[in-house]
């Protein structure tokens, strides 16, 4: 017969005791000395200790019907061999089926009294499934990994982890071909999976599926879960692209009362778009990083980290642990992120703060291109320390009267700059008798609208106040973003998904028909703190042909697989200050090109921009629509020696790390001299082409020549040669 389930109390107290094995009493119960039953009564006080015996007591009986079964079987094998010996029997080999497994005393009610016990131990063992991490016996078992492993070796079976369970759930438990499980139950033939098996990816495939469908609670917490953002923003679903929602404002109904009939109202009806995102789970495995994740796994069963083993697969540790970390990133992103598409050709991985416009850059378009948000100016100037209170009460008391009456809206700041505000709160009412000392959440005489701490805004001292329904968190099928899939070529193995996301303000603010409308025309209230902290920038890809390229924020760092010449920028308005920061690491020799008749551009640039040698250009959009040069920058951070100019056929490095040829001809360069070992030169060409050739001291790789002032190739001194590491 199967072999009896160990419970994880039976091996915490062989554990906890040091036995190995119970000792019992003539009367089949379990029989401790005195100072184990002191022991066991320290560990588990009170009932539980009544608890912990009943269960052991009950694995015993479990114990000794088994084995009363067992005898009965051997007698019944042995009287079979007997009257095969004496003739009385054809010998015929007995099947599973054959009815000497069952006992041969009292089989009725010894299955009974089996049954009994059998549901009764399991039903002690799910009780301790569902019983909370810090409950004392589980916490027990959860501290001591030893323990672990004899709670996996004692709830499996010969062919499953974890022993009896429902059948439908059984393949996923299963020994066979899932090597993760017979490691977990400590088998001593289980070695390493092999990972780059296509047979592996495939029950990989099968397991997540059976997973998702044999735990949907599981999966719906996953999906249906708020990121971490605010709970009381509401979430809509089926966004397939865009959204947009009609916004209605009547004023101006009710007139005094005249002898003439003069009908009308003021109505102001507009709709403002909101986007969803298509978002992608691109990951790729060698053999090796999966074994390490299998282990991993492992350990967490061990030490039944935030869970019970039985609800623990190596596959439901993979989804968990990537949907994780990737909600983690929606949620950034759904604040901090500025969207910007990446065009084929651009082989590194994207930014994922790159795949979405949060709030944050929302309320940048607000400001600064729609011009829909009107933003606050405080007559205290910058928000500091000594006028957080009264700068936030000024911000709250500059809001329309019906605004600041309304419920459901908060004031949005960091935490840290809320404990600003209640400290200069404190300091302004240290001298008052009657003050409380209470521990405010709003500006005094508005309780209708408290603070919010949102962590994002640390760093920045931006405050914008909002209604709790005018913020959404977009979605098309909840369930997508966990449909993952492995995938194997070669030696390596590919997991991925695909899902949309998004989280937009439902309204923010509309241009007035005109002046004499005085109905309400902005949803959104933002002080004139930056949005984004300095070090916030987004990439420049390039475009196929060279074809316009719209930004949507004004401060740009080139990408080092920059695909083409950069000739037209567009999607900022007039007057605003954009700036483009080189890269020294650029793979291609694309640059920024300056306006010319020909070329159909719009940048006004004294020169073309060369973003690998030039660390950044500073322009201004102009009313017709060019972005005008008005300062560059050549040093990037880190150089603080300028470009030395050389006019012979040989230059000293004690001269300077970068110099440029500005000789009166073209030439060959000669020589090289001084420079200690593992010096770097930067040489820089002008009009008059200097080549660069090897000799006995240089070595390149070809006959640079450096005929503009854009070309320079880099050279590095090893046991007294310059090599060439690099041109451009």
């Amino acid at each position: 017969m199967k072999k009896p389930i160990y419970s994880a109390v039976v091996a915490y107290v062989l554990s906890a005791l040091d036995l190995k094995e119970l000792p019992t009493g003539d009367d089949g119960k379990l029989a401790l000395n005195a100072a184990q039953d002191a022991e066991l009564k320290k560990e588990f006080p009170g009932d539980q200790y009544e608890s912990v015996m009943k269960n052991v007591n009950s694995h015993l009986a479990l114990v000794a019907a088994a084995k009363k079964e067992d005898d009965a079987t051997k007698v019944a094998e042995k009287q079979n061999v007997l009257d095969i010996l004496a003739g009385k029997t054809t010998g015929d080999p007995v099947t599973e089926e054959s009815p000497t497994d069952s006992p041969s005393e009292s089989p009725k009610n010894s299955s009974e009294d089996l049954r009994k016990l059998v549901a009764e131990q399991q039903a002690t063992i799910e009780k301790l499934k569902g019983e909370p991490e810090n409950e004392l016996s589980v916490k027990s078992i959860m501290n001591k990994a030893l323990v672990g492993t004899a709670l996996a070796l004692s709830l499996s079976s010969a062919t499953h982890l974890f022993g009896s369970m429902p059948e439908a759930s059984a393949k996923l438990f299963s020994f066979e071909g899932r090597n993760w499980n017979a490691k977990a139950a400590g088998l001593k033939t289980a070695g390493k999976t092999d990972f780059t098996d296509v047979s592996t990816i495939t029950r990989l495939n099968e397991d997540l599926k059976e997973y998702q469908v044999q735990n949907p609670g599981f999966i719906r917490d996953l999906y249906i879960e708020k990121y971490g953002l605010p709970e009381f923003w509401e979430k809509r679903f089926g966004v397939v692209d865009q959204i947009q929602d009609a916004v209605m404002d009547i004023s101006n109904v009710t007139q005094a009362r005249k002898p003439d009939w003069i009908p009308g109202f003021e109505i102001f009806l507009a709709a403002e778009k909101r986007r969803i995102y298509r978002i992608q789970i691109d990951m790729e495995f060698t053999g090796y990083q999966l074994q390490e994740l299998e282990t991993s796994w492992l350990a967490s069963i061990y030490k039944m980290d935030g869970s019970s083993p039985y609800k623990y697969t190596f596959v439901a540790f993979l989804l968990k642990k990537i949907s994780d970390k990737a909600r983690l990133e929606d949620r950034e992103g759904a604040i901090k992120g500025i969207f910007v598409p990446t065009p084929a050709g651009i082989k590194t991985k994207g930014h994922y703060l790159n795949a979405q416009s949060g709030v944050l850059h929302q309320l940048f378009s607000f400001v600064n291109i729609k011009k829909t948000v009107a933003q606050y100016i405080s007559p205290l100037g910058k928000f500091i320390n000594a006028n957080a209170y009264e700068y936030v009460k000024g911000m709250v008391e500059s809001l329309p009267l019906a605004v600041r009456n309304a419920t459901g809206r908060r004031i949005y700041m960091s935490p840290s700059n809320i404990v600003k505000v209640k400290d200069n709160y404190k300091f302004i009412n240290s001298q008052n008798n009657d003050y409380s000392g209470n521990d405010i959440n709003y500006i005094d005489g508005y309780p209708n609208l408290p603070f919010y701490g949102m962590v994002d805004l640390e760093g920045t001292d931006l405050i914008f106040i909002t209604a709790d329904d005018n913020v959404e968190i977009l979605e098309y099928l909840p369930e997508e973003k966990e449909k993952y899939r492995f995938e194997y070529l070669k030696r390596d193995t590919f997991f991925h998904a695909d899902y949309r996301f998004g989280c937009a303000f439902v309204f923010s603010g509309f241009e007035l028909p005109n002046a004499e409308f005085k109905g309400l025309a902005q949803f959104i209230w933002v002080n004139d703190a930056p949005i984004f902290n300095d070090t916030v920038s987004i990439p420049l890809f390039g475009s196929v042909m060279s074809s316009p390229i719209e930004i949507n924020y004004n401060k740009i760092h080139v990408h080092p697989e920059l695909i083409s010449d950069v000739v037209k920028l567009t999607g900022m308005p007039a007057g605003t200050v954009v700036k483009i920061v080189g890269n020294q690491q650029m793979s291609t020799s694309s640059v920024i090109k300056k306006k010319t008749g020909g070329n159909g551009g719009n940048l006004d640039l004294t020169t073309d921009f060369n973003p690998k040698t030039t660390y950044s250009i500073t322009m201004v959009v102009q009313a017709d629509g060019n972005y005008k040069e008005v300062a560059r920058n050549s040093d990037f951070p880190g150089i603080v020696s300028a470009v030395k100019t050389f006019n012979d056929l040989a230059l000293d490095l004690s001269d300077g790390p970068r110099q440029k040829y500005e000789g009166t001809s073209p030439g060959t360069l000669e020589d090289i001299v001084g420079g200690n070992e593992g010096a770097e030169l930067t040489i820089y060409g002008s009009e008059n082409a200097l080549t660069v050739s090897a000799t006995e001291k240089i070595v390149v790789q070809s006959n640079a020549v450096l005929d503009s002032d854009t070309k320079f190739i880099k050279l590095r001194k090893f046991e007294g040669v310059w090599f060439e590491t690099s041109r451009g």
